[in-house]
């Protein structure tokens, strides 16, 4: 099932320790990359989800969840791979505008994992 989102593994060279080496950097490390995401993706923030950052300068696994059927969000039907695709795209482009937000401007590669795995009890 496509519709449960798509998976994209994003690596950014930052240092780790120094970005989201505890627990208050992690978190407001995330939140800015979500914020950063819906920035350069047009696309509203609750698309994105943050499951994990980890070490390898820093790599963010990024949930990219389905369009949401709200009226007020109509104006964004694109698919979770759609956007995982535009991602890829901006982060081989240098003048793209995820480079220019404040937490993805160093990522140089974005690894297109899929869908999620089924949750248990799926």
């Amino acid at each position: 099932r496509g519709s449960d989102g798509e998976l994209v593994g994003l690596s950014i060279d930052e240092n780790f320790d120094e970005v989201a080496g505890n627990d208050i950097r992690r978190r407001a490390f995330a939140s800015q990359l979500v914020r950063d995401l819906s920035f350069a993706l047009l696309a509203d923030e609750n698309r994105f989800r943050i499951l994990s950052l980890s070490r390898g300068s820093v790599v963010a696994e990024v949930l990219i969840g389905p369009p949401d059927q709200a009226p007020q969000h109509l104006h964004d039907n694109r698919s979770a791979r759609v956007l995982a695709y535009e991602l890829a795209a901006q982060v081989t482009d240098p003048n793209s505008a995820l480079h220019r937000a404040k937490t993805p401007r160093h990522a140089f590669r974005a690894s297109l994992l899929g869908p999620p795995p089924p949750r248990s009890g799926d």
